[in-house]
């Protein structure tokens, strides 16, 4: 399989702190080493680290789930399974969220994974980073909800710039949507502005 490349880097601002979310050309695949009741997956600088021990259905809703190992064989996850910290001796990890633009595009949702520190410093210290947390999300998904116009005051708005729709026999258009392009134009000249390796850990 082919190495990942990383195609973006957000840093999202938050109550607790800033968040690195990585954007990524493939998924990392998750095949862990087992140590003990250790589990650990490494893919290209992105790693998982799990722990957890056998059980009878115990756990998830009397489900189970299958963790695929390096050796070829499966640990069928029927007790207590969570996620944990890296184990002793590896490398410096940095706690991240990553996905691909078409997970994205189909549900808008970063996935809890670590990454190596120094490739996500490398990356960072070469390429512009973003921090515009909704840079991939679906522009018109926010349209809706909408206030009907008249015709004479749908020409008026679209000389504004406003997104003006035929909508329901009429023209209408969306206030809150408008909202949501003026933010977006804001962090789009945000991120213009940011300059090659201004973004670190």
């Amino acid at each position: 399989m082919s190495h990942i490349q990383i195609l973006d880097v957000i840093c999202h601002k938050t109550m607790y702190g800033r968040q690195f979310l990585v954007v990524v050309d493939r998924m990392p695949e998750e095949i862990y080493k087992r140590d003990g009741d250790r589990f650990t997956s490494i893919d290209s600088g992105f790693y998982d680290f799990l722990q957890g021990r056998s059980g009878k259905g115990d756990a998830f809703a009397g489900r189970s789930f299958d963790i695929k190992l390096d050796d070829g064989s499966v640990f069928k996850a029927e007790g207590q399974v969570w996620a944990v910290g890296p184990p002793e001796g590896t490398e410096p990890v940095v706690q991240v969220g990553v996905a691909t633009i078409e997970k994205l595009k189909s549900c808008y949702v970063f996935q809890s994974c670590h990454v190596s520190k120094k490739l996500l410093s490398e990356w960072l210290s070469c390429n512009r980073a973003s921090v515009n947390y909704d840079k991939y999300r679906e522009r018109n998904r926010y349209w809706y909800p909408v206030k009907r116009v008249s015709k004479r005051r749908a020409r008026a708005l679209r000389k504004r710039g406003v997104d003006v729709r035929p909508h329901e026999g009429a023209f209408a258009w969306s206030p809150y949507g408008e909202k949501l392009k003026a933010k977006r134009a804001e962090m789009d000249r945000i991120d213009a502005a940011i300059k090659i390796g201004e973004i670190a850990l």
